[in-house]
């Protein structure tokens, strides 16, 4: 049975109040004789939890209450979402936790929903940025490259620019 997705349709959370924390517990240590110490993970779960906050409309607060009864089961099965991690959206297998949703009016047309999703992905970059920064051995030579690739860009006339161009001078004869 295939994962169900989050709809399209509802757009992403508002980046103002989006946070996200990951769950790794606490250590504790104890001493085992001369040179030996054991250690364990104290209330780790390995889950990373998102808090996300929507505005919807009456359309997008029925899509979103059809997916979660129907699609979700009333939020206990996983879907896959694309999650801000701070290098971009990531998509991710979740599921909103026990806290459920909360909805609240916010003007006759408006509704403010929130959630928290939880998930055990720890993809915190793409895979494609996180082979292209680890490719690097200094920041420096990171930064040589980023700037040259700024600049090549910034050198690349925009659809907008050769429009201007072309209507002041004739584009033809360029190289």
């Amino acid at each position: 049975m295939a994962v169900p997705i989050f709809p399209v349709s509802l757009g992403k959370p508002l980046l103002s109040s989006y946070h996200y924390a990951d769950n790794l517990g606490n250590i504790s240590r104890s001493p085992k004789g001369f040179g030996f110490q054991t250690q364990k993970a104290i209330g780790k779960t390995g889950l990373s939890t998102f808090y996300s906050e929507f505005v919807w409309n009456d359309t997008q607060m029925t899509t979103f209450k059809n997916f979660y009864k129907d699609d979700l089961l009333n939020g206990h099965k996983f879907f896959t979402m694309d999650l801000y991690t701070g290098a971009g959206y990531i998509e991710s297998t979740v599921r909103i936790t026990t806290e459920k949703y909360k909805a609240i009016l916010i003007s006759p047309i408006a509704w403010r929903v929130s959630f928290t999703v939880e998930t055990r992905e720890k993809n915190l970059i793409s895979q494609i940025a996180y082979e292209f920064l680890t490719g690097y051995d200094s920041i420096e030579e990171l930064a040589e490259d980023v700037g040259y690739l700024y600049d090549y860009s910034n050198s690349i006339p925009s659809a907008y620019t050769t429009k201007l161009l072309k209507d002041d001078f004739d584009i033809s004869l360029w190289p």
